[in-house]
């Protein structure tokens, strides 16, 4: 979290990269999520909303992601609606 270094990922080549670089077209998503998950009192749950295009296809679909953090560790789990 101190860092925002990603620790662990279903994408190896983003270990390490720090999140609030990310960004989805002109969405600061990376910055977004630090800031959500950094906001949320330790334990609970905040949820964060974006567009991103499902796999295999091109119009941006409504993705949610849940967020916690557990010291200082950040996690998340994401879905599309």
């Amino acid at each position: 979290m101190s860092d925002g270094k990603v620790t662990s990922y279903s994408a190896p080549f983003l270990i390490g990269t720090d999140v609030r670089t990310l960004t989805l077209v002109n969405d600061p998503i990376g910055q977004r999520a630090y800031d959500t998950v950094r906001a949320v009192p330790e334990g609970k749950i905040a949820i964060l909303q974006y567009k991103l295009p499902k796999p295999g296809t091109i119009e941006p679909a409504t993705k949610l992601s849940f967020e916690t953090r557990i010291g200082n560790q950040g996690c998340g789990v994401t879905y599309y609606e």
